[in-house]
């Protein structure tokens, strides 16, 4: 008869998160933003305990809204792997598209290059310890964001709480942050998933 292993697996989480922009603007994405993505409702109507403390990048895909201006008008998107903090760096490469008019919206799938800060495993605490900034998008209004990553859990199950402050949390209920959940919430979930501001 086997014996069960002698250590703890953490719980790791794949999962793709799709995001769409209200708002057009440059954007950096950190650590503690993708671990903020899924949180449980902890105080009624204060405040969520994030579930996650590490992240992995596995890769970006974004489609822009077609252009609603006239033709020859140009609509760009991007992300860029930034990595920065730590005292280490990511590669720095930026990953864009430019389409003109209604008949081809920009479209960009990228993924962080092998062994830059941004494809290891990064600590995204609410502390902000760690890697600051791991990518940063450049949208337009409309745009529709996929963020694939791993989540994990340390083996304590977050003894020492990260909360993200919110208003009308229900306790217990799991919601769905924006991607830009410690700023302007304009990077928004699916609207079919339970958010809130």
């Amino acid at each position: 008869m086997l014996s069960p292993p002698s250590y703890i697996s953490n719980l790791v989480v794949h999962k793709t998160f799709r995001f769409i922009s209200t708002a057009a603007g440059t954007f950096n994405i950190t650590p503690a933003n993708l671990c903020s993505l899924m949180v449980i409702g902890t105080t009624t109507n204060t405040s969520a305990t994030m579930l996650f403390e590490r992240v992995r990048l596995r890769r970006v895909e974004m489609w822009a809204a077609p252009s609603t201006a006239a033709l020859g008008v140009p609509v760009q998107i991007s992300v860029a792997w930034s990595g920065t903090g730590g005292g280490t760096q990511g590669n720095d490469q930026i990953h864009s598209d430019t389409s003109i008019g209604l008949t081809r919206v920009a479209h960009v799938r990228a993924q962080p290059s092998v062994g830059t800060q941004t494809s290891q495993w990064s600590n995204g605490d609410s502390t902000g310890t760690g890697v600051n900034v791991l990518f940063t998008l450049v949208v337009v209004v409309g745009t529709v964001i996929d963020v694939t990553v791993d989540l994990a859990c340390t083996n304590d199950i977050r003894v020492t709480n990260n909360t993200v402050a919110l208003t009308t949390v229900v306790l217990s209920q799991l919601y769905y942050l924006a991607l830009n959940n410690t700023g302007t919430n304009t990077l928004v979930p699916d609207a079919s998933l339970i958010t809130t501001t």
